[in-house]
């Protein structure tokens, strides 16, 4: 399945060590290469263009990026540790998987083997004039690769931790999820009632949350059995074993119920890929951490939900404008909801923060924006949010001044 392949290759390129080994190994085939070349080179050149200092510039390599490569292993540990402590748990795994300090770490230990295949290449003898003056030309690339990377990481360094970065993180990602899903609303089928539903289901043989659907391969396995499929899932579900996963008007025989059970990618933990949601979730912890009496900062929450305004800005357009022809019409989805996207983003935050007064202002300023954007299910949703933030205000010891500022921000919303 070209689908479950691919979610396998992005997962593991996503490894750490797995992008810090294909760069080491394209360091150590980098000085292994200079003796095949060296055919190539007139030995008298050599001389005259200095490739002799080749073995001091190998050794100050290498004694040089093994310690940089350890502080930024240890630089990389220490920021997923303060990210954690600071924002949610939840953000180490896109810490983890973010390129640029990937890079960063793999092109340093990259570097040092280099050196250290140059350096041994040279002791057994294996570099004639021209393969040293080869070698010396590589080493120039890599110094000039090293020094641009090295400048990265000193400008990324400030930034690692942070709990401004950790939101932008979040958010970019989230936004990125929503405009995924904004060009493929359904995942490329059809939207489903939920009030239709085939006669036979095909049950979960695993628990877990749906990390991605392959809605390629069911609409091939719905062409195959002449039955539209039902989907009972979405991307972000939590699903265990026996819970439905879809459902067909055909009765499915054990190689076709196993074919579309296959079709459901299951991880132990959601993901960000094809659950927009999720984003959501993981922004809405960071306010309600930053709520909490031990933290105790408003400001990290206010920007949070600002934060929140730009991702689901993201989807209004989407509810403006009319669903794209299916790509898989055999395969009906269950649609995003406005109204989970809108608990997801807000219903945390309310509750943590019904007695502040600068937060639930910015919260209703933030629904009414939003209400502004949307179809009649996204105003809607937000009205339903900014109703029970309302309740959870009243509550509170708020002054009833403040009270008041907050319900008149709410009433325009009432006036549409």
């Amino acid at each position: 399945m070209i689908a479950r392949l691919r979610w396998t290759i992005k997962k593991w390129m996503r490894r750490l060590w797995v992008r810090v080994t294909f760069i080491a190994m394209l360091g150590v085939a980098s000085a292994l290469v200079a003796q095949p070349l060296a055919p190539l080179v007139p030995p008298d050149i050599a001389w005259k263009m200095g490739a002799q200092s080749v073995g001091q510039i190998l050794t100050i390599l290498a004694s040089s990026l093994l310690a940089i490569a350890t502080f930024s292993l240890s630089t990389l540990i220490s920021s997923y540790n303060a990210a954690a402590s600071s924002t949610t748990p939840r953000i180490t795994t896109l810490l983890r998987q973010d390129s640029s300090a990937q890079n960063a770490l793999g092109t340093f230990v990259g570097g040092f083997l280099f050196s250290l295949a140059g350096i041994i290449g040279m002791g057994a003898g294996l570099y004639n004039d021209s393969g040293k003056l080869v070698l010396f030309l590589v080493t120039l690339i890599v110094v000039g690769w090293l020094v641009a990377t090295f400048l990265k990481w000193i400008h990324m360094l400030p930034r690692l931790g942070r709990v401004e970065e950790s939101i932008h993180l979040i958010t970019t990602t989230a936004r990125q999820a929503l405009e995924n899903r904004y060009q493929n609303p359904l995942l490329g089928g059809q939207a489903a009632n939920g009030a239709t539903k085939g006669r036979y289901t095909v049950q979960a043989d695993r628990s877990g949350y749906i990390a991605a659907i392959d809605v390629a391969t069911l609409e091939t396995s719905a062409q195959a059995m002449n039955t539209p499929i039902y989907l009972s899932v979405s991307p972000g579900s939590w699903i265990y074993t026996g819970s439905p996963l879809l459902s067909v008007d055909i009765l499915p025989d054990e190689q076709n119920s196993n074919r579309l059970r296959e079709s459901f990618i299951v991880e132990p933990f959601r993901t960000h890929e094809q659950d927009p949601r999720y984003g959501l979730v993981v922004l809405a912890e960071i306010g309600m951490k930053a709520l909490s009496p031990g933290v105790n900062d408003p400001g990290t929450a206010i920007q949070v939900l600002a934060m929140q305004e730009q991702v689901l800005a993201v989807w209004a357009r989407r509810q403006l404008e009319e669903l794209p022809e299916p790509k898989y019409p055999h395969v009906f989805v269950p649609p995003l909801d406005s109204a989970d996207l809108f608990e997801d983003a807000f219903a945390g935050l309310a509750r943590y923060g019904a007695g502040d007064f600068s937060v639930m202002l910015r919260l209703q300023k933030v629904l009414l924006a939003l209400f502004h954007q949307g179809d009649a299910s996204f105003r809607q949703a937000a009205r339903e949010q900014s109703a029970m933030a309302l309740k959870r205000c009243a509550k509170t010891d708020l002054l009833a001044e403040e009270r008041e500022r907050i319900r008149a921000v709410a009433a325009q919303m009432e006036l549409y």
